[in-house]
């Protein structure tokens, strides 16, 4: 046993010399510790710790000279923003070395801290400083405290303290809640300071920021709110449809950037229905026949959402191959939602053939749908094509090439183009004895004959037309009436009527708009180059068919129309003299509100100018 122990001894003995052979020339060395106050350096103003430093045997080992900072000895002062600071957040200064020998090497190290990076208290204070040398074996030498006073600058506070949410509050007749904080500001004397509220979801994901934010302005150096607080209208919260999870969080920002944020304070907020007026699709029923009648019908499948009890219009437009509006609207129904959420799986419409006005020979066509809330909110379906062909025109030709003389001198009367019995369709163009132009547009809708016709539009815009009431041996006899959304008329007895010869050689527009009791005859068709020549230029018309005002440069015979044979200008009746076309305001367009769009001003025809004086601001009185 003695001799076991005596083997023992020997060997830890030899460690011992080993190791102490290895590590006997390590050496470190710490003198010379002072502090240099009101040092700036990069423009900072701070302190500089100075120390010299003896390193021998750490040739390419880095050796750390650390500063640290105290409050009291043994206290180290607090790191508030991670810029100086060591691992375990207090403040500190520090700078590597890393000798390139074993010779043993004196330094002299400066370490620079900031002076606002101590965080000093407000006022006068004691601190302490001291330096230590840390090898990568973490051996240290310190040295001792250095004393010093620092004086600290006031310190600054802004701070949420508390937050609360009242409920049912009604404020200038809208309703909101109110955000109440209880705040600290300290040191922003005099100057802005805004409290702000931001509103999160139930994920605490920012939902609207801000959704309140009011100025403060602290009156001392230590200001207090106790309640401050902001009112929020509903309407700002923009809740989501449905009861959802809200968090409100106040936050008081200083002009400077410093912030003061408040925990999360949860209510729960009902949010409306989210209004919805959708066309989710559209197709196209051929081959139907209703009431007797062959025709298309349109479905769709339709979203409204918001609108519960109240009526939506389902109307379908019609569109030519190049997706120009053809008839606008040809089917129009009225829906009402019994639900907030209302869907029709298949919303359809029934169109007659003779509703749709195809075009002569066979030609692609669109249908869009649309669905229309009250409030005007619409939602506007895709394009969906068909082929439609239209039948021929069952009638004459007309013949449009027109002789240069127009008047028949010695009756002072237009000469009368051929003409023929039976119903038309399409555009026409007539003249009257004084030479004012006219556009007529005949077609069927929902089994009556329709004409657009001059002034229909000084009553209710697009939504009126000229309904056949009644005929006679020789006259069609039309009556003005309002479109109704149902697909019905309304009947206007104040309004204009309107007479056509079945020989198509005579056009009478009684009370030509409410406000005028004058009458408009038209007793001659022309053509459309002639009708666009008029409406560009009417003098250079009359001239080239030989008819002018006491003269003209063609030889033509001079033509007084009138009764008497002579007449007196006045301002125009519709325009007020300005010239300009009254249904558009002289822009040549009007607004479609079931196609959404802007198209050919229906009374000028995209001239921009009035339809009655042809946009010389005058017409005649006889």
């Amino acid at each position: 046993m003695k001799i076991k122990r005596l083997w023992t001894m020997i060997v830890v003995c030899l460690l011992c010399l080993a190791f102490g052979q290895a590590y006997a020339y390590r050496t470190m060395i710490l003198e010379n510790t002072w502090l240099e106050h009101g040092v700036t350096q990069n423009g900072v103003q701070g302190i500089k710790v100075h120390c010299q430093v003896y390193l021998a045997d750490y040739k390419d080992q880095e050796v750390k000279v650390v500063a640290y900072f105290y409050k009291a000895k043994g206290e180290m002062l607090p790191d508030m923003n991670g810029k100086y600071r060591t691992a375990n957040g207090k403040v500190a200064t520090s700078k590597k070395l890393k000798p390139k020998s074993d010779e043993g090497v004196s330094s002299d190290v400066e370490l620079f801290i900031p002076i606002d990076e101590l965080h000093l208290k407000s006022g006068t204070h004691t601190y302490y400083c001291r330096v230590h040398i840390i090898d990568p074996d973490s051996q240290r030498v310190k040295s001792d405290y250095m004393k010093f006073e620092a004086v600290g600058a006031e310190q600054k506070v802004v701070e949420v303290v508390n937050t609360w949410i009242e409920h049912g509050v009604t404020q200038n007749g809208t309703n909101g809640i109110k955000v109440h904080s209880e705040l600290k500001v300290h040191g922003y004397k005099g100057q802005d300071v805004e409290y702000v509220i931001g509103l999160y979801d139930e994920n605490k994901n920012p939902h609207k920021n801000p959704i309140g934010i009011t100025k403060l302005i602290p009156s001392y150096d230590h200001s207090e709110w106790k309640d401050a607080s902001i009112f929020i209208p509903l309407g700002d919260l923009a809740l989501k449809e449905g009861k959802h999870t809200y968090y409100c969080i106040a936050n008081v920002v200083a002009g400077d950037g410093t912030r003061g944020i408040g925990e999360f304070v949860s209510f729960d907020g009902t949010g409306p229905v989210k209004k919805v007026v959708e066309v989710v699709n559209t197709w196209i029923e051929h081959g139907v026949t209703q009431n007797g009648t062959n025709g298309i019908k349109v479905h769709s499948e339709l979203k409204v959402h918001g609108y519960k009890g109240q009526d939506v219009e389902y109307v379908i437009g019609l569109y030519d191959e190049n997706k120009n509006p053809h008839k606008n609207p040809i089917g129009i129904t009225k829906l009402i939602p019994s639900y907030d959420h209302s869907e029709w799986k298949d919303a359809s419409i029934f169109i007659p053939l003779g509703d749709l006005a195809l075009k002569e020979g066979k030609h692609t066509y669109y249908c869009i749908a649309n669905v229309v809330a009250g409030d005007g909110t619409r939602g506007i379906g895709e394009f969906v094509s068909f082929d439609g062909t239209g039948a021929a025109q069952n009638q004459p030709q007309h013949n449009h090439n027109h002789n240069k003389n127009h008047a028949d001198n010695n009756k002072g009367k237009l000469q009368q183009a051929p003409v023929y019995h039976g119903k038309r369709e399409g555009r026409y163009y007539y003249i009257s004895e004084t030479y004012q132009q006219g556009s007529f547009n005949f077609y069927f809708l929902s089994g009556e004959y329709v004409a657009d016709a001059p002034g229909l539009h000084n009553v209710y815009g697009a939504l009126t037309r000229y309904i056949m009431t009644n005929e006679t041996a020789d006259y069609y006899i039309f009556k003005q009436a309002k479109v109704l959304f149902n697909g019905g008329f309304e009947f206007l007895d104040y309004a204009p009527q309107m007479k056509i010869s079945k020989g198509w050689n005579y056009i009478l527009i009684e009370k030509a708009s409410p406000l005028d009791r004058s009458d408009l005859v038209y007793v001659k068709e022309i053509s459309k180059e002639d009708y666009d020549e008029i409406s560009r230029n009417k003098q250079a018309y009359l001239n080239r068919i030989g008819v002018s005002n006491g003269g003209n440069n063609n030889g033509g015979s001079s033509v007084d129309m009138s009764p008497s044979g002579s007449h007196v200008d006045k301002a125009c009746q519709y325009c007020g003299g300005g010239g300009g076309c009254s249904s558009c305001n002289g822009t040549g367009l009007k607004y479609n509100p079931y196609g959404g769009y802007y198209e050919e001003c229906p009374s000028c025809r995209g001239s921009k100018r009035c339809f009655n004086c042809r946009g010389t601001g005058k017409q005649a009185t006889y």
